[in-house]
């Protein structure tokens, strides 16, 4: 199955079925590929959002 990734008003960010409607408040980045992918896309690209913590914990 194939995501992708979509973010809020709220600049939070997540991943979505690519075959189900995006909520409403939410919209697509763009990017689509594997659930990996997906979650590796929002730690690379949007990383610098989270705190230094998380993004210390999800490199481990």
């Amino acid at each position: 199955m194939n995501y992708q990734v979509v973010y809020h008003q709220s600049k939070q960010y997540s991943i979505w079925p690519e075959n189900k409607v995006i909520p409403k408040g939410w919209a697509s980045t763009g990017f689509s590929g594997s659930e990996t992918q997906c979650l590796d896309t929002i730690c690379d690209a949007y990383g610098k959002i989270f705190p230094k913590r998380i993004n210390e914990d999800h490199q481990n």
